[in-house]
């Protein structure tokens, strides 16, 4: 996060305790009882963060002009990472990363059969399809979804209708993932979020949008967006088949299913969709930008 801040992107800074530690083990106790004597504890972990403004992405409307300044944001975003450098992030993993498709092999048998069969596709086609030793390195925030990027609207605009309101990006939160990857895997974990809760564009146009402002900062390699449709069909799978398995493990967490009530139906239209129309429909999109400059 210090880094990023010093690359210009907003951030919160960790707060030291009293002993000057930015975080400490503390004892959480359960109860006491009516004597006051004290019971049980757990301990927890606890640091402190100051507060960014704005809202969560999520919370706003999802119009052509936020899509391409959000591509704008993934692009700052990770050319803020440029010269940042820490061991453990060079080893660091978890079974979200999108080159981990393959152990979704271990948690489909909560699908139904049909949803099963689709996302064995897209694990097949991840295995024949995508070669990650072709696409450049670095340092990733690794979750770039609709409730990890903070927004505001710009003053001044109560009289403008909603598409024509401008946005800007008052920081990124949620650190969890970030790891030493593929640079396009970032774009594409954004990119699949902000097409599920899509619903005021034709959702295959999101990504359009979105590499239009991405582009107009960063560049993607030949091979990157090659890569494009498959890498977002794998982390719908991911996001859909990681929460049917939290949610059949716990029944009682229903925030498991947040993306399965938009995801399933995404996946479905999205994958059955040839990849040179989807491609040829992004292009046109970015062009359109392009010819606005």
């Amino acid at each position: 996060m210090d880094h990023l801040r010093k690359g210009g992107i907003p951030t919160q800074k960790p707060v030291p305790d009293k002993n000057g530690e930015l975080m400490s083990c503390q004892q959480i106790y359960k109860n006491k009882d009516q004597n006051g004597n004290i019971g049980d504890y757990n301990q927890h972990i606890v640091k402190l963060l100051t507060y960014l403004p704005g809202d969560i992405l999520l919370n706003y409307p999802f119009t052509p002009n936020l899509l391409y300044k959000n591509g704008q944001f993934v692009a700052q975003v990770t050319n803020a990472f440029r010269g940042f450098q820490n061991d453990f992030f060079k080893t660091f993993d978890c079974r979200w990363g999108l080159g981990n498709m393959p152990l979704l092999k271990d948690y489909v048998f909560v699908l139904k059969p049909e949803d099963r069969k689709l996302v064995n596709e897209v694990i097949e086609a991840f295995k024949n399809e995508i070669n990650p030793s072709k696409f450049p390195k670095g340092y990733i925030h690794g979750d770039m979804n609709e409730s990890n990027i903070l927004v505001a609207p710009e003053e001044g605009q109560d009289d403008l209708p909603t598409e024509c309101k401008r946005y800007k990006f008052t920081g990124v939160i949620d650190f969890q993932h970030t790891a030493y990857s593929c640079f396009v895997y970032n774009l594409a974990v954004n990119i699949t979020y902000v097409m599920i809760f899509t619903d005021r564009i034709n959702q295959l146009d999101v990504p359009g949008h979105i590499l239009a402002g991405y582009l107009s900062l960063r560049q993607l390699t030949e091979d990157e967006f090659s890569a494009l449709k498959v890498l977002l069909a794998v982390r719908m799978c991911q996001s859909l088949v990681f929460g049917a398995h939290t949610y059949y493990l716990d029944p009682t967490n229903a925030s498991a299913l947040h993306t399965s009530k938009r995801g399933w139906s995404l996946l479905y239209k999205f994958w059955a969709e040839p990849k040179d129309k989807l491609e040829s429909r992004w292009k046109s999109i970015i062009r359109s930008y392009q010819l606005q400059r």
